[in-house]
């Protein structure tokens, strides 16, 4: 599906499931997995009002 990236799919992507929640009224939810170096989806939320309250990360140890 990488030709289709950038293409705007994932715009009507968001904005269908975006009706679909709003349509049931107030809700909060998790958004997780979310790599924190993956620009566009973290501005796409951000400028949907979405606040990040947790980070998590992997740590590798070499020994």
């Amino acid at each position: 599906m990488e030709r289709l990236r950038g293409q705007g799919v994932e715009a009507v992507l968001y904005a269908a499931a975006y009706d679909a929640i709003r349509a049931r009224g107030p809700v909060d939810c998790e958004l997780s997995w979310t790599l924190e170096d993956n620009d566009a989806v973290n501005r796409y939320l951000a400028a949907d009002g979405c606040v990040r309250t947790k980070t998590y990360r992997i740590y590798r140890r070499d020994l």
